[in-house]
């Protein structure tokens, strides 16, 4: 009795798993030049028992966290089964086609889409180039996003294929994944880009580089090293067995976006020759990198697992993306891409940047960090003085929480050991952290309550108390002495005729005299500006001056008198103290990873 039964758990275990259904992609990219996509998705083993079987696009992608809609890419759908007989079908909504099958094991679909956003890093394909990132291209099954897949990519003319999927048996143009989430994870780049491997950290590391620059692979490779090296010692492994640094160089380009063994990189050009452009890239490159464990491991709950089509609320997208932030300017100075002397002194300017910023003691970061679907990507006028940035603010919070765990425990505990215990114990794909999880651990590092802390800062909008909070690793925060500053009280950025208002302060000189956002300054006082010029102007002007300023509004020219007010914010110095006691010492050294200078 005992052999039968153990022949029928096996014919049964062998049952279900031949009952899975098999599921299988195919790219094609016949003619590039028409940026269209050719997509095929066979799936078998389908239960008889379901009468329709819905496929649906992505809504949004991993790494920025706004609507897409790539449903609106698709185009000349069609479902067939495996002999050719065209099958019935109809949307639901927006992003759902769904195909009647009947008693139907196998169905078999293609479409088209239609890419042409490369620098939004989602698809893009023309007769140079294609790019992938996979919930912009691929369909999904809500039901079966969990069952492993292949795809087939069939390449256009010799181009070759770079991706952190794993190839089939070798091959080397059809590849798995062992569900969809891990898929959506993995873009792909399709073209006669160049790729230079290297090894470090005792993994295989690949930078791909799409585009023609003028950089030295050697220096590029030594000095990614350096920052792999500081990761390795920061969170202790390596979570992937190969990585991929993939770049597009464009005049355009620019940005980033984390993947799970990948990241996608944009730059320009002359990057590589000019030393600060080159040191912003490296800027990129630690932030992106650094993801790798900090929202593509550690991942906040509400995004675990990824729901592809709606929104996916969650309060910690502050420590996601501003802790990220904070931690990857500490990585280039661990290093030695910049020194300890310039982080410090770059500390007063973010004080400044800080309590310029009326939003800021407005809205709490969970809050900004909840409303990034609605808000965050789609600034107003009013943005500034009435929100946070979960970037920005972001990076501050989780400064100002690393200060305060410095000081609980008396400079042996940072977040930097909260952060290394939070990756171990929330497992990717297994279970996410929340806000409330994140104050316990630290209060365990910290060794004592944080809840007062995290009621002020961190739910709450409470101004940033930084003098008090920087002392704690011997530092001082001192207002510069100096004549009272003449501003607009706008944010602006250079266009191609003149310079665009990015945003009007609250109670500002320009809120009073009348410009808004999006005006583009033409002149000022009667001579043509940028906004290098409109800056040297006011630094040699008072408070009480008045300034005429032109505009273009909505194609129309309007001529505004401005009475210059005075900054209400002072800018920072900050400095090391003379008299250091051990204990703002060892928080110095524990939070910058360096010694304190004798």
């Amino acid at each position: 009795m005992r052999d039968i039964s153990l022949s029928l758990i096996i014919l049964l275990a062998s049952m279900t798993v031949n009952a899975q259904p098999k599921l299988h992609y195919t790219l094609s990219m016949t003619k590039p030049s028409t940026h269209l996509f050719e997509v095929q998705i066979s799936v078998s083993n389908l239960s008889t028992g379901d009468n329709a079987v819905d496929f649906q696009m992505a809504a949004w992608r991993t790494g920025r966290y706004v609507i897409f809609d790539f449903a609106g890419g698709v185009v000349e759908f069609s479902a067939r089964d495996p002999r050719g007989n065209e099958l019935t079908w109809q949307k639901t909504d927006k992003q759902t086609w769904r195909v009647t099958k009947d008693a139907q094991t196998s169905v078999i679909v293609t479409y088209k889409v239609y890419a042409n956003e490369f620098n939004m890093r989602t698809r893009g394909l023309n007769d140079e180039h294609g790019f992938v990132d996979p919930v912009a291209v691929f369909m999904y099954m809500k039901d079966y996003q969990r069952i492993p897949l292949t795809l087939t990519i069939n390449p256009h003319g010799r181009w070759h294929i770079t991706t952190g999927l794993e190839s089939l048996d070798g091959r080397p143009f059809t590849f798995r994944a062992p569900n969809f989430e891990y898929f959506a994870d993995c873009p792909i780049e399709i073209g006669n880009h160049k790729d230079f491997e290297f090894e470090a950290g005792g993994k295989k590391h690949v930078w791909m580089m799409a585009g023609e620059a003028d950089y030295d692979i050697d220096t590029l490779i030594a000095d990614t090293k350096k920052i792999i090296s500081e990761n390795l010692k920061f969170w202790g492994r390596l979570p992937y067995e190969r990585f991929l640094f993939m770049v597009h160089i464009s005049p355009s380009s620019g940005g980033g976006t984390e993947h799970i063994n990948s990241t996608a990189l944009g730059t320009r050009p002359f990057t590589f020759q000019n030393e600060r452009a080159y040191r912003g890239f490296l800027g990129l490159v630690s932030h992106e990198y650094f993801h790798t464990w900090n929202v593509k491991q550690l991942r906040p709950a509400g995004i675990t697992p990824y729901d592809f089509s709606k929104e996916n609320y969650t309060e910690e997208l502050w420590l996601a993306e501003g802790g990220t932030s904070f931690f990857d300017e500490l990585i280039l100075l661990r290093a030695g891409f910049t020194t300890a002397d310039d982080y410090v002194k770059g500390l007063g300017r973010q004080i400044e940047q800080d309590r310029q910023r009326p939003g800021n003691t407005k809205q709490s970061v969970t809050e900004s960090s909840f409303d990034a679907w609605v808000k965050f990507w789609k600034n107003t006028e009013q943005s500034y003085n009435t929100e946070s940035d979960y970037y920005g603010k972001g990076l501050l919070a989780t400064m100002l929480l690393n200060l305060e765990i410095l000081k609980m425990s008396g400079g042996k505990q940072s977040m930097q050991d909260v952060m290394k215990a939070m990756f171990e114990r929330f497992p990717v794909f297994e279970k996410g952290y929340t806000v409330e999880d994140l104050r316990s651990v630290g209060e365990e590092f910290a060794g004592g309550s944080l809840k007062e802390f995290f009621d002020d800062y961190i739910y709450g909008a409470n101004p940033y108390p930084w003098e008090t909070a920087f002392a704690v690793a011997g530092l001082e925060v001192t207002p510069k002495e100096e004549a009272e500053k003449a501003t607009l009280g706008i944010g602006m950025r250079d266009g191609p005729t003149g310079v665009t208002v990015r945003t009007v302060v609250a109670g500002s000189a320009a809120e009073k005299a009348g410009l808004d956002v999006g005006d583009e300054i033409v002149a000022m006082n009667g001579y043509k500006v940028q906004t290098s010029e409109i800056n040297a102007r006011l630094e040699e002007m008072k408070p009480g001056n008045r300034a005429m300023v032109t505009v273009f509004r909505n194609g129309m020219i309007r001529t505004m008198e401005v009475i210059l007010g005075a900054d209400p914010v002072p800018s920072y110095t900050v400095s090391r103290t003379k008299s250091p006691t051990p204990e703002q010492e060892l928080s110095y050294e524990k939070w910058l990873g360096v010694a304190w200078p004798e």
